[in-house]
């Protein structure tokens, strides 16, 4: 299973500012997308050699860095399987840890070790917990968090230190989860990261048309991983600035899997797009099916391709003219997040696929996908309700997100932005299918503000912890879960009060790892009560296949 992705990456959004206003000229927009992916206009071109040593050699700083604190690593990881958890940690362990980080040589006062050394009691632990907070920032630790501290963001740390970590946590177990990666080391036989670097660096230009530059400059986050889909060892390579993308290859070289930047799509050899395609039929103010051919045959001759030397050719118009188009329009899961339907061109030389141009349904050009390479970019939806009206500029209180606003603030926010929503649905007619919670907020629900003869909210909130306790929550941590609320008025007759009661946090609700882990009811549960008379309507807790706005709105 891969890390998930945070964010879309600042050149998804710099790409989607540079169209924007572009619709009247296509060609153009081919030129821009062309020099973003380094296909074009590259003063100087490094060798082949070269971006794979800038990778490299970033890498090889890192490890040489890191392998001096193996032992420290190890010595915490002990501690923390001999004492429990940090917080939890009598007083002499935390003595230990300050000798450990002492004898480790990290930058700490030598002078304040030997003071401790020679202290006892409370004195000594008040000590030893100013030394650690002083370094950390904290007095809560963990082998992860140690190690993050030193080596930063454990997504860049290197492969060997990625083994480290998980070895520990599994040798002193804390590592129980089956759903997990586990990072592990490449045995005598197995392709060495270079070469694997390598072979990714060829799929991604064969697949995705990115040039070797695209590469050079960003860093590389290397893994040799088992997984629950894949637990034959394989070396898993990302990339996560400016769009993540990256590709798995086998223990013996063959690549398994590669996914490429502004791409929502992980393909392996076996995949069929179309597969996953559902037909649509075009609005008229959508483009149409001759508008969507004559433009994709007019971007061929502005977009160029590699051929076997890594050379750009671009396509004659005399040649683009020869070849037979075939459009289709359709909704995929894995393309505009399957909020918007898209186009779909495909041009053939007699029965050979030459070239598949990818455009939004109103005409905003995507991608080019050459012979058999795959769709690099497949997400350009359109600006959302929350840019378009300034909504963070307009409601500072929603500086921190809607899930943190309360019932009332929520009911005041729809009422403010409800003409602007029917002013968006109007001109964005695919807002319903594109998940943006605003959607939700103004046109799916109506919040209101809580009537004043309704039961109170304290009173709601009692009965949805009950409910939840008889779905199977754990009665002894039920206090222990956030609650959110609604109050929704979309049947003026019935108003109801929906109630988030979340996910329960381990260190808050006092449980051990293993309760924690080991009970699935720890997850949030949804709860929508009669306003008036508290009669349960509608009740669940939240699992990996119920739909994020059937239980977040």
């Amino acid at each position: 299973m891969r890390r998930s992705v945070g964010h879309e990456g600042h050149i998804r959004v710099a790409i989607d500012e540079a169209l924007s206003g572009l619709d009247a000229r296509p060609t153009l927009q081919y030129r821009i997308m062309q020099e973003i992916r380094g296909e074009k206009k590259v003063k100087k071109k490094l060798s082949f050699g070269l971006v794979l040593a800038l990778i490299l050699t970033m890498l090889t700083v890192a490890a040489v860095a890191a392998a001096a604190l193996s032992s420290y690593f190890t010595g915490f990881a002990q501690l923390e399987q001999k004492y429990g958890d940090y917080d939890t940690w009598p007083e002499t362990a935390k003595v230990e840890l300050v000798n450990l980080m002492a004898q480790s040589e990290l930058d700490i006062d030598n002078a304040q070790v030997a003071q401790m050394n020679q202290l006892s009691g409370q004195e000594q632990l008040q000590l030893a917990e100013s030394i650690i907070k002083d370094y950390y920032g904290s007095t809560y630790m963990s082998t992860t968090l140690i190690m993050e501290h030193e080596l930063g963001q454990s997504m860049y740390w290197s492969y060997e230190m990625k083994a480290l970590h998980d070895t520990l946590l599994k040798e002193y177990g804390y590592f129980k989860y089956g759903d997990w990666d586990e990072c592990v080391l490449p045995e005598e036989g197995d392709i060495p990261l270079d070469k694997a670097l390598e072979i990714a660096l060829q799929v991604m230009q064969e697949k995705f048309g990115l040039s070797k530059e695209y590469f050079a400059q960003r860093q590389l986050d290397a893994s040799f991983v088992k997984t629950t889909e894949h637990p034959e060892p394989h070396w898993r390579l990302d990339w996560w600035e400016g769009g993540y993308c990256g590709v798995e290859i086998s223990r013996t070289g063959e690549p398994m899997s590669w996914t490429a930047p502004s791409s929502g799509i992980t393909y392996t050899a076996e995949t069929d797009l179309m597969a996953g395609a559902r037909p649509a039929t075009p609005l008229p103010t959508d483009m149409q099916e001759d508008e969507a051919i004559r433009t994709s045959r007019a971007g061929l001759t502005e977009i160029g391709f590699y051929d076997e030397d890594g050379n750009v050719v671009s396509l004659e118009e005399e040649q683009v003219a020869s070849y037979t188009a075939k459009a289709q329009f359709f909704f995929h899961d894995d393309i505009n997040n399957g909020g918007a339907p898209v186009w779909m061109v495909t041009f053939y030389d007699g029965d050979q696929i030459v070239a598949r141009v990818l455009h939004t349904y109103d005409g905003r050009y995507m991608d080019t996908a050459f012979g058999q390479q795959e769709f690099a970019r497949t997400s350009m939806r359109d600006t959302s309700f929350y840019d378009t009206y300034d909504i963070a500029g307009k409601f500072p209180e929603m500086s921190n997100g809607f899930y943190f606003l309360s019932a009332e603030e929520r009911g005041r926010l729809a009422a403010a932005i409800a003409p602007w929503a029917e002013e968006y649905a109007a001109s964005h007619p695919y807002w319903e299918t594109s998940r943006e919670e605003f959607y939700y907020i103004t046109q799916k629900y109506h919040y209101g503000i809580p009537a004043e003869d309704a039961l109170p909210q304290n009173t709601a909130l009692e009965l949805a912890r009950q409910e939840a306790i008889r779905l199977g929550a754990m009665p002894e941590t039920i206090n222990a879960r956030t609650a959110e609320f609604s109050y929704e008025i979309s049947d003026p007759n019935r108003p109801l009060w929906r109630i988030l009661l979340g996910r329960v946090d381990r260190q808050d609700a006092g449980i051990t790892l293993d309760e924690w882990s080991e009970n699935n009811n720890c997850e949030p549960f949804v709860v929508h009560l009669d306003a008036y008379t508290g009669q349960v309507v509608k009740s669940f807790m939240v699992t990996d296949d119920v739909e994020h706005w059937e239980w977040r709105y």
